[in-house]
């Protein structure tokens, strides 16, 4: 697992305890929590260990699928049309789903191509419509 995370000791819920975590993994050691002079428990530095920010695959897949759908509907084939949609509805949802997760821009850059995709298939649409189209 890989975190934006610096390296440093933050709180393991688990044990009570404080872990090192290296930059990219949890390592096995472990050390009691600091008490303040006042007698309060040291906050952590970073989320606890369970908490650590997690990568998503979900936004790339948003992307590659708003890529693939605003190609399919770009193309002068009735098929290739209504596969791309499909596939340019579902790009689109999973980008919205990605905008949850990390990272981030991956989601919103789905987004985007899935909006310029849906205006483009829009305008050929209507240019086909005026010009008597028939998917041939």
């Amino acid at each position: 697992m890989s975190s934006d995370a610096p390296a440093g000791w933050y709180t393991d819920a688990e044990s009570g305890q404080v872990r090192y975590w290296d930059g990219t993994t949890w390592t096995a050691q472990v050390s009691p929590i600091a008490e303040t002079q006042a007698g309060t428990v040291a906050a952590p530095a970073a989320a606890p260990a369970s908490d650590a920010p997690r990568r998503s695959a979900i936004g790339y897949i948003g992307i590659a699928l708003a890529v693939i759908g605003t190609v399919g509907v770009c193309t002068p084939w009735i098929p290739s049309e209504l596969l791309g949609g499909l596939v340019l509805v579902v790009g689109f949802v999973l980008s919205i789903v990605a905008v949850f997760r990390r990272p981030r821009w991956a989601g919103i850059a789905g987004i985007v191509v899935s909006v310029l995709g849906t205006l483009a298939a829009g305008v050929l649409f209507a240019q086909g419509f005026v010009t008597g189209y028939t998917g041939g």
